[in-house]
């Protein structure tokens, strides 16, 4: 339906400038693309799309390929182009568009919402003031809304999403309009046609929930699915492969203020027969002998049979093959089953081919990172044989650098037989971060705001490097620093870094000795400027600055004038005192090798 309303709009488009006397600016350069009617939409916004298409010459195919683009931001209702000669001569053309622009959200009302908050439905919706809105929007975040509703154990919620258009300003308030229902709750979970296991067994392996004082019990539709599978896949790992959920009713009990519905759930089982493994053999295999695949099976014979570890028995044979390039053979399993020994035991049959090489290896989507910087982190090269194991720690290792949002795989069969190509979508993720702010200090004597920031590249100039640089001042101390990281040295996984830091610091109300006399080092008795060391006679109580000579102190104890000016709560004069200046340069190296254990695969 899109493609269809597409078609109309750039064909109503084009009638504006076909139906002039004559087509005079097919061929001739775009000189400029302009719009009328801009109100929300900035200009600049649209640059991006139009900017590729000045300089080009005119041709309706140009032209529809110019409309698509304009059409997919969904900022306009519509829009009519015009062909304006840029100048008398008409040797170029300018396309300029009048549109109409879609209306601004001014306001988002939720009207019948009892149960849940305003804020719960206002984080679903995507839709938020000031953005332009249509009716897809509106019906997707109604939509979202009732998930959220349904979610939270209301089945009958019914939300309707509408816009008021103002057409003075342009703008639309959107309108929620939700009938929530009755919330169900679990009020009892029932099972039919079970004997192995017990209810309680049962219940313990199901998402679904009785309401208790640990669980809210509300019931959600979409789990039952999910309960089936679980109630299944524990019979099935204990013999009763043949299992099965014959069906599941949901009795309702609407509470008498109508609030909420009491939902009984039952299941009903099938169990069927309990089966023991019988054991596992294997046809068509030469590569590999019987005794070594074989002893990839971890059942045990005789032991009850567990659907689950008979899946990654076979898995662990298809890998054998696959992770030594044998991608192309055909591996089945056939049941043999001895109903009179309630035993299953299997025969894997095996087609072998030969060997897939790799044909070619196609990364997409890296617009910054360059390709040695993704093409060194998969184990394989173009020419080798085609590995799974090695396809898969390729791709775990791209995960682990971090750099990309979303990695899409696509090995597909090459054209040349035995060959393989590998193509791998990337969607870059953010790799830059930037640190500010300013924190507060309460320290006596210094300004007490200090501002920082960092800047910091985990991919730095897309070639895999980590490099950061920020700065801390304030009036005391100004810090800058920097760090630079490469994980790859000399082509293998080496890294190595190096730290550069700058750090200026202020010490203020220093005390000196630059005036006569100038104390040495270790003297008991030195002092700092102004005061020269003579003493006085403490008991006397001489005032400062007065200092008698030394035959007029006959007794008593003596201290030097700086003392006795300390004990008069007198301080040294600004003058007096020094700024201290501190420069510190630090240089930091590291090296480093990473190792891929193979724990945890």
């Amino acid at each position: 339906m899109r493609k269809f309303l597409l078609f109309l709009l750039i064909t109503a488009a084009v009638l504006p400038l076909s139906a002039q006397e004559e087509e005079w600016w097919q061929g001739k350069p775009i000189s400029a693309i302009t719009f009328n009617g801009l109100v929300s939409v900035s200009e600049t916004e649209l640059q991006g799309i139009v900017r590729p298409f000045i300089g080009k010459d005119f041709s309706n195919s140009l032209f529809w390929d110019l409309q698509s683009k304009l059409f997919a931001l969904d900022y306009f209702e519509e829009f009519f182009p015009n062909a304006i000669p840029a100048n008398d001569q008409k040797t170029a053309v300018i396309v300029e568009f009048q549109v109409t622009e879609r209306p601004v959200v001014s306001e988002i009302s939720i009207v019948g919402n009892k149960f849940l908050r305003r804020l719960d439905i206002l984080d679903v919706i995507l839709l938020k003031e000031g953005d332009m809105v249509n009716r897809t929007k509106v019906r997707l975040d109604a939509s979202a809304v009732q998930g959220l509703y349904l979610e939270r154990g209301f089945p009958d919620i019914n939300v309707e999403g509408t816009f008021e258009r103002n057409q003075e300003d342009n703008t639309a308030v959107v309108v929620f309009t939700i009938n929530e229902g009755a919330q169900s709750k679990v009020k009892e979970i029932q099972f039919s046609g079970n004997s192995f296991a017990s209810a309680n067994t049962l219940k313990r392996v199901l998402t679904t929930k009785v309401q208790s004082i640990f669980s809210s019990g509300v019931f959600q539709e979409s789990k039952l699915a999910e309960d089936i599978q679980n109630i299944q896949r524990y019979y099935w790992d204990r013999g009763y492969i043949d299992a099965r959920i014959l069906d599941v009713t949901r009795e309702v009990a609407e509470d008498p203020e109508g609030e909420r519905n009491d939902i009984i759930i039952t299941f009903f089982i099938e169990e069927g027969e309990q089966y023991t493994y019988g054991g596992m053999a294997f046809e068509g295999n030469t590569l590999y002998s019987s005794e070594e695949l074989t002893g990839l099976v971890r059942q045990v014979e005789d032991k009850v049979l567990s659907r689950s570890k008979l899946n990654a028995d076979f898995a662990r044979i298809q890998d054998i093959y696959a992770n030594d390039g044998y991608i192309f053979n055909l591996i089945s399993m056939e049941e043999i089953r001895d109903q009179a020994a309630r035993s299953i035991s299997y025969k894997v049959k095996i087609v072998e081919y030969s060997r897939a090489h790799i044909g070619s290896i196609i990364i997409d989507g890296n617009e910054k990172t360059k390709d040695y910087v993704i093409l060194r982190e998969l184990p394989f090269e173009v020419g080798d044989v085609f590995s799974k194991a090695k396809y898969i720690e390729g791709l775990r290792n791209l995960y682990n650098l971090q750099f990309f949002s979303t990695i899409i795989p696509e090995p597909t069969t090459s054209d040349i037989e035995g060959l393989m190509d590998i193509l791998i979508s990337v969607e870059e993720g953010r790799t830059t971060d930037i640190q500010f702010g300013v924190t507060f200090s309460g320290v006596a004597g210094s300004f007490p705001v200090i501002g920082f920031v960092k800047w910091t590249d985990k991919n730095f100039m897309g070639k895999g490097q980590e490099f950061s640089i920020g700065t801390e001042l304030s009036g005391q101390t100004q810090n800058l620093t920097f760090s630079f990281k490469d994980n790859w040295l000399m082509g293998r996984r080496w890294s190595g870094g190096i730290d550069l830091n700058f750090d200026h610091s202020i010490t203020s109300n220093i005390q000196q000795d630059l005036l006569a006399p100038v104390f040495a080092d270790d003297d008991p008795n030195r002092v700092p400027d102004p005061f020269d060391g003579h003493y006085v006679y403490s008991d006397t109580g001489e005032p400062y600055p007065g200092v008698p000579s030394s035959d007029e102190i006959t007794s008593g104890e003596v201290v030097t004038d700086y003392a006795y000016a300390l004990s008069k709560d007198q301080t040294i004069d600004d003058a007096y005192l020094m700024d201290y200046d501190s420069l510190n340069i630090s240089l930091g190296l590291s090296i480093g090798y990473t190792f891929h254990l193979p724990i945890g695969r």
